[in-house]
């Protein structure tokens, strides 16, 4: 995603601001914030729905008149889908899904050893727009479908998806 698309997810959402640079992070001499190191691994298409997730996590935070405590670990595309791993302070990031390839849906497993109200409702509007993200062109925004007779696995419009069979 472009940085200034990032950068606006940034300046709207204190959550979405990345906690340590990618060269902060080579100067300790490993990298296990993904999210800081490398931002928002996905096209431009998904910023919208990403704009809008982040927009109901944050209602949730204020419906409960609480700061947000999501860590974001990770904003990234995966076999044409969206994939928003994040943790809450005290739990173990750990794994996050487990995707099949050509199988049953991915088994989502969602952070939280303590699990309440409020984490709940962000688990599924995280779900939801993982879902959604098989819908929408991860390139350009419009309407898509997964595509996956292509290099690679991805969600597509019918004109992104005509670019890319000649590319």
């Amino acid at each position: 995603m472009k940085k200034e698309l990032e950068d606006a997810l940034a300046e709207k959402y204190e959550f979405m601001k990345p906690k340590t640079s990618l060269q902060q992070q080579k100067k300790k001499g490993c990298i296990h914030d993904l999210y800081g190191a490398f931002g928002c691994e996905c096209s431009d298409g998904w910023y919208d729905l990403l704009n809008e997730m982040c927009a109901k996590i944050q209602a949730v935070y204020d419906k409960n008149n609480m700061e947000p405590d999501i860590v974001i670990l990770q904003v990234k595309e995966k076999w044409g889908k969206l994939r928003f791993y994040y943790h809450f302070p005290g739990d173990n990031p750990g794994i996050h899904a487990f995707d099949i390839l050509g199988g049953p849906p991915s088994l989502r497993i969602h952070p939280g050893k303590k699990e309440n109200h409020i984490h709940k409702e962000i688990a599924e509007i995280v779900a939801w727009g993982e879902k959604r993200s098989g819908e929408i062109c991860e390139k350009c925004g419009k309407p898509g479908k997964l595509r996956n007779d292509l290099i690679y696995i991805l969600t597509l419009c019918d004109d992104c998806y005509e670019k890319a069979k000649k590319e």
